[in-house]
């Protein structure tokens, strides 16, 4: 419990109690949104890092997720989708009409870049 001297708080003023409680809570309120959006931001940039690490063209990580039981999927400000498979240090491509995966490799991507599109939509 808090002490605040000079305050006129009796044992009966139930309002006081109030202002006390929402004096507390709201800053611890404020305090665990700004780590959830610190965290999540956080986790955008380190993926979109990874990404460009491997040579994905990716300018921005709108949303990390899971895709069937996938640990991390990261989904790109043009919709694709990428595996990120951390322990293996690789990527791997979603194709979105199937969810299917297929291994990312820059080389392939600069010679053939229609194997990391979705057909039915991008050609």
């Amino acid at each position: 419990m808090f002490l605040l001297r000079g305050s006129s708080i009796s044992s009966g003023d139930k309002s006081g109690h109030k202002k006390m409680f929402s004096w507390v809570i709201t800053p611890l309120v404020a305090l665990v949104a700004l780590t959830v959006n610190s965290r999540s931001q956080s986790l955008l940039d380190v993926s979109l890092k990874y990404l460009q690490r491997h040579g994905v063209p990716c300018n921005a990580v709108m949303k990390v997720g899971s895709l069937d039981n996938l640990d991390e999927v990261a989904t790109c400000q043009d919709g694709r989708q990428w595996v990120l498979l951390w322990l293996e240090n690789e990527i791997a491509f979603v194709i979105p009409s199937s969810q299917d995966l297929y291994r990312w490799h820059r080389e392939a991507h600069a010679l053939y870049p229609f194997l990391y599109c979705d057909r039915k939509t991008d050609l």
